[in-house]
């Protein structure tokens, strides 16, 4: 797989939107795609009515947490490693992380992080000038607890944010019916 840079990532999705949603659309990032919705926010803004981020990262986290995904997603490892830091970093006790031993494809997760070092953040951290969901689970090492402001506290009103307890990183799989029950309803209260 070539790389593929964040800005094609968004420049697909803001052509999906053109082509699927009529040219606007509520978008919705999850984990890695948080980056990916904050940068389409941004760039495309025409083509975003709101964005919400499931599971986004803090500004800063531990360095043991930021190397995970390479450990989880590497193949070649031993399963009882690769389940380790599953465990330790993307779900919460009791969820079970085995459910995420497969499917991974490690050029995805190549591209992933490739075109994640290839950028500053900085740039985009904003998520453009409209409303957002910011979904925080609560025993998410990527967004560890004193950051849970953060994004609120630099961006203002715009921002709602909403805690799904027993979730860690993986969030949907672990408690996707508080997910579904969060985004339904700030899309009723965005469009009231």
């Amino acid at each position: 797989m070539t790389d593929v840079s964040m800005q094609d990532q968004v420049d697909d999705v803001a052509t999906a939107i053109h082509e699927l949603a009529g040219g606007k659309a509520t978008i919705l990032g999850h984990a890695y795609g948080h980056f990916v919705a904050k940068a389409l926010a941004c760039s495309h803004p025409d083509a975003v009515n709101g964005v919400i981020l499931a599971a986004a990262q803090a500004s800063k986290f531990p360095d043991a947490v930021g190397n995970t995904p390479g450990i989880a997603g590497n193949l070649s490892e031993p399963e009882s490693v690769r389940l380790s830091a599953l465990t330790f970093a993307f779900f919460a006790p009791p969820n079970d992380a085995r459910i995420w031993l497969e499917g991974w494809y490690p050029e995805t997760l190549h591209m992933q992080m490739a075109s994640v070092t290839k950028i500053n953040t900085h740039d985009f951290w904003s998520a453009g000038k409209g409303p957002v969901l910011e979904i925080i689970a609560e025993s998410d090492p990527f967004k560890p607890y004193s950051y849970w402001r953060e994004f609120r506290d630099q961006f203002g009103s715009r921002i709602t944010t909403r805690v799904i307890t027993d979730a860690s990183h993986a969030l949907f799989p672990e408690q996707p019916d508080s997910i579904a029950g969060a985004v339904l309803s700030w899309l009723q209260c965005k469009t009231s």
